[in-house]
């Protein structure tokens, strides 16, 4: 940064920090309502615990007449309770006492029902061995007829089976060609599986070369840069070498400066420099003593030029290493781009073989559509055949069950007369077990009613007992809520409740007021740490401030010492510079001409730098000039330097309408247009106020990707 910058900055900074007194004096007010704050607060609290130890003791004693309320209301419904169990026990003993009459009018009639039910027992036990005798005879004779049934029909199955057989050996070919025809489908099915293989395949590579594609497009897009880099590298070299000569200047003045100081030295002595003896024009005085001091002083102010120019060399080729590295990476691309291109052909060339592949595959799938048809066409017969074949190979099998299957019927005859002969020996129990249904049926009124009340007669004793202990207990309640009721008395002229209220309103009152007094402390205090960030970030300001103003001062007294360097070259080569200033004013004033358009101006640059412009009516100084003027000598000037020291017939002007307004602008391009001795003037400009004066322009843009476009316009 310059000096003016850090002037600015500098301004910026200063009026930043002005707000930290304001910001100071906001700190001591917050930090003042916050102590006012945190006084109320306590003053709060502390009138809140009065308050609160008040109201805890009219609380206790409200808390012990609700609490005595509550267990006398209870004493009065364990009362109730009580006095109607009471009657439900009175109830339950008259019941008691009835059910036990009833039963010792009954037992008698109890004890001969439950004789008879035993002897049915036995009886439905020997009732269910018959029927069971009746069951196995019925699922004999059910087998019996099955087994029969089944020896019928394998009989029958025999004798169609060989005439089926017959038609075996025709059928058997239809088997075989199904068969093929299934194996065929399945090869087709796995040829179809190989193509959708290789289409996916093609579809991967043909994304792949897309990809490719655009990476190469994407290197060559970058690749552009390249041209720009080599010639940016050769200035670099070019510099080097530059350095070079430097440095060889460099040993040739130190030789010098050493032969002059060693000459000076003798001439100290009085001695001749050039044999080493009494000088007697030194002697005498008529010798110049300065005139190797004076030599020593120009060629050491020449050799400290010079490292100058070194330093400054060396630094515009600090780039070189970046340069370099980018060059390389550029050429590392070119090979990528090389090998993305063989890899793009490679996958051409893949694809179009995998298309061949993929191309046959709607006659594939004919195909296997044409074999499915024949092979569904011979679905029956293949199914007739397999029914057959298993036919005949069961009939082996079948033959060899007809003998055991003739035995097991004869076997079931047998068994079956058996259990005929056991169900008529038990063939009275159904008549017994109907003749005790019916006397127990005769009994079971009676009965019932036995056991209907035989519980409730055995439970009169536990309810006589259970009734005089309801009856203790309600005599008990009733002694409890007499003295409840006296506690309540005693508790209520204690309690005034218009005083609760009044007090619990002011409890209230106060825990909203500390609320409120909390809030406003968190609120102040969080505006007290925005206000202190705030005075942080001033005191780093301040900091900077002071840096700022170290830097101003360091470059101040640059900017004086490269004043004094500049005087300096200026008492070194008063002749060169102006011998070089008359070339450059020649130069200057036929430009100053073309771009005026003032064929009797002159303009000449003075030994101060100063431009002073001269016409048949006027001599002005560069201060008195207009706008326009200005504008038109300075870049003159410029021109006319860039002339006479580069020998060139073309020139480059870099956004040259920087801080312009529009009228400078327009007049600045009208001047552009207008000067003469240059082949060719090119402007790098965002401004398109050259475009009405160019004969080329050239447009630079950048699209939605970043990715530049030019247009020739």
């Amino acid at each position: 940064p310059d000096v003016q910058d850090i002037s600015e900055t500098i301004h910026e900074i200063i009026g930043e920090i002005k707000v930290k007194e304001e910001l100071q004096h906001k700190q001591e007010s917050l930090n003042a309502e916050i102590v006012s704050l945190t006084g109320n607060l306590t003053n709060s609290e502390s009138e809140s615990e009065v308050l609160k130890e008040k109201y805890k003791k009219i609380k206790k004693i409200k808390e012990q007449i609700d609490e005595a309320q509550k267990k006398l209301d209870e004493l009065n419904i364990k009362s109730e309770k009580e006095n109607e169990n009471l009657r439900d026990i009175d109830n339950q003993l008259t019941d008691a006492k009835s059910a036990k009459k009833i039963c010792d009018d009954t037992k008698e009639a109890h004890d001969k029902h439950g004789e008879l039910s035993s002897n049915l027992e036995i009886l439905e036990q020997e009732f269910e061995k018959l029927n069971a005798h009746k069951e196995d005879l019925r699922i004999k004779n059910e087998n019996y007829i099955k087994k029969s049934t089944y020896l019928t029909q394998l009989e029958e199955v025999l004798k169609n089976t060989g005439t089926n057989e017959k038609k075996l050996p025709k059928l058997e070919k239809v088997n075989q060609e199904h068969s093929e025809l299934a194996n065929r489908i399945r090869e087709i099915e796995a040829t179809i599986a190989e193509i959708n293989a290789k289409e996916e395949q093609q579809g991967k590579l043909e994304v792949r070369a897309s990809s490719i594609s655009n990476n190469i497009k994407n290197l060559e897009e970058k690749l552009s840069e390249l041209p720009e880099l080599v010639k940016k590298y050769k200035i670099v070299e070019d510099i080097e070498l530059r350095i070079k000569d430097y440095e060889i200047n460099v040993a040739n003045l130190t030789n010098q400066l050493e032969f002059f100081q060693n000459n000076q030295e003798k001439i100290n002595q009085h001695k001749c420099p050039f044999v080493d003896q009494t000088c007697k024009n030194l002697e005498e005085g008529t010798f110049d003593e300065d005139i190797f001091s004076n030599e020593i002083k120009t060629k050491e102010k020449s050799l400290q030029d010079i490292k100058k120019q070194i330093e400054k060399a060396k630094v515009e080729i600090h780039e070189k290493e970046i340069l370099k590295g980018k060059m390389e990476v550029l050429e590392k691309d070119k090979i990528t781009i090389k090998n993305y291109k063989v890899q793009h052909q490679d996958y051409q060339d893949e694809i179009k073989a995998l298309k061949k592949v993929v191309g046959i595959k709607p006659q594939v799938i004919k195909d296997k559509k044409e074999q499915e048809q024949r092979k569904q066409s011979l679905e029956e017969d293949v199914k007739e055949y397999l029914i057959i074949k298993n036919e005949v190979e069961k009939m082996p099998k079948l033959k060899k069950e007809i003998a055991p299957l003739r035995l097991q019927i004869t076997d079931y005859n047998k068994e079956i007369e058996t259990i005929e002969v056991e169900i008529k020996k038990l063939g009275h129990i159904p008549k017994e077990r109907i003749k005790t249904k019916a006397n127990i049926t005769s009994l079971s009124e009676r009965n019932n009613s036995y056991i209907l009340h035989i519980k409730t007669a055995n439970k009169l004793l536990d309810i006589e007992t259970k009734r005089q202990t309801i009856f203790n207990n309600l005599n008990e309640t009733k002694s409890q809520s007499k003295h409840q009721g006296q506690l309540l008395a005693d508790l209520r002229p204690k309690f005034d409740k218009e005083e609760f209220l009044s007090i619990e309103q002011e409890v209230s009152g106060t825990d909203q007021n500390i609320a409120v007094l909390k809030s406003q402390l968190d609120e102040k205090s969080k505006n007290l740490k925005e206000n202190e960030a705030k005075l942080k970030e001033v005191s780093k300001k301040e900091k900077k401030l002071e840096g700022l103003k170290t830097q101003k001062a360091r470059l101040n007294t640059l900017k004086s010492f490269l004043g004094k360097l500049r005087v300096w070259i200026r008492e070194f080569v008063p002749k060169f510079r102006a011998a070089l200033i008359a070339k450059i004013n020649v130069i200057a004033s036929e430009i100053y001409r073309s771009i005026r358009e003032e064929e009797d101006a002159g303009l000449r640059w003075l030994q101060n730098y100063d431009i002073e412009i001269t016409t048949s009516k006027s001599q002005k100084k560069f201060h008195k000039l207009s706008g326009g003027e200005k504008m038109a000598a300075a870049l003159s000037v410029r021109l006319a330097i860039l002339k006479s020291l580069a020998n060139i017939d073309f020139a480059f002007f870099d956004e040259p309408t920087t801080n312009l307004d529009q009228t400078s602008r327009i007049n600045l391009s009208k001047y552009i247009h207008n000067i003469k001795g240059f082949e060719q003037l090119f402007v790098i400009s965002h401004d398109d106020t050259f475009k009405r004066q160019s004969e080329y322009v050239i447009k630079f843009t950048k699209d939605d990707q970043d990715i530049t476009k030019i247009e020739v316009l």
